[in-house]
């Protein structure tokens, strides 16, 4: 909430790389955008990276232990509204379900402002598993796709695009020498 009374809450989904076109392709998405910008501020991990040792340290020494992640991805003490702001791990930007509705109808109906601790059934971290949004614990976090061992088909299509791209750029950067050549030669 801020200083004029207005109750603002944020939901962001996050579990994914974007698509692997541009060198930020490794940030932590929905797979449209960026965990830090539509949580308007947190810190994360790349995708498949934790937050490093050093990070989460420094983090518990400022207090800020409550506003990490269970899988270590995320830090949500840095978002514009930290107390009041839901994300959803393994969650695409298009996915909807009954968890949506059902959340929306509990922020909007309540009589006073809704936070991260006012209701157990909707804690910071969440985490789709199948069909079903529940909490992220220290139990159900190993199954986030963004985690290094949930890595696949995305992630190695992803690194096929970066090394083709690599590729392309040297091939282009020495055409025109080629060309030279070839036209020297003929």
């Amino acid at each position: 909430m801020n200083a004029q009374g207005v109750a603002v809450g944020v939901l962001s989904k996050y579990g994914f790389a974007t698509d692997p076109i541009t060198k930020n392709a490794v940030k932590l998405s929905d797979e449209k955008v960026f965990l830090t910008d539509s949580s308007f501020g947190a810190t994360t991990g790349n995708f498949g990276e934790p937050l490093s040792d050093a990070y989460v340290a420094e983090a518990k020494a400022k207090g800020n232990e409550r506003y990490l992640s269970p899988d270590g991805l995320v830090d949500a003490s840095t978002c514009l509204f930290p107390d009041s702001t839901w994300m959803i791990g393994n969650m695409s930007h298009q996915d909807t379900n009954s968890f949506m509705e059902a959340f929306a109808y509990r922020y909007l109906s309540g009589e006073t402002p809704m936070t991260i601790d006012s209701d157990p059934a909707y804690p910071q971290y969440m985490i789709l598993l199948g069909d079903t949004v529940v909490p992220m614990t220290e139990e159900n976090q190993a199954q986030s796709l963004a985690r290094p061992e949930q890595r696949g088909f995305w992630p190695a299509l992803r690194e096929f695009y970066i090394q083709l791209f690599r590729y392309l750029k040297v091939f282009f950067a020495s055409l025109p020498e080629r060309l030279k050549t070839a036209s020297a030669r003929a």
